[in-house]
């Protein structure tokens, strides 16, 4: 499985994303008990202005397991490259 996820900031967005994202990636990881865990792609929509710091919240993806991009076409590119990992 891979899940893409879209990580919106800007104000009106959750404070810290991220960070309640990163513990439930982790648990569904740990659900799978690691053979067929899913492989996790995230598309960060945001600018260095956003209040919830676009590098943190990317380094706490990054932490997490989870694959990083900061463009549609990028987390597209992400999520084909995990496809074929996971078909062998």
């Amino acid at each position: 499985a891979i899940i893409l996820l879209d990580v919106v900031l800007g104000y009106g967005a959750h404070a810290n994303p991220a960070g309640v994202l990163a513990p439930a990636i982790e648990e569904a990881r740990a659900a799978a008990g690691g053979k067929g865990a899913p492989a996790f792609v995230a598309q960060i929509c945001g600018t260095d202005a956003d209040p919830q710091d676009m590098d943190r919240q990317a380094e706490i993806l990054r932490a997490a397991g989870v694959d990083v991009s900061f463009s549609n076409a990028e987390a597209v590119a992400l999520v084909r490259a995990a496809f074929e990992n996971i078909k062998g």
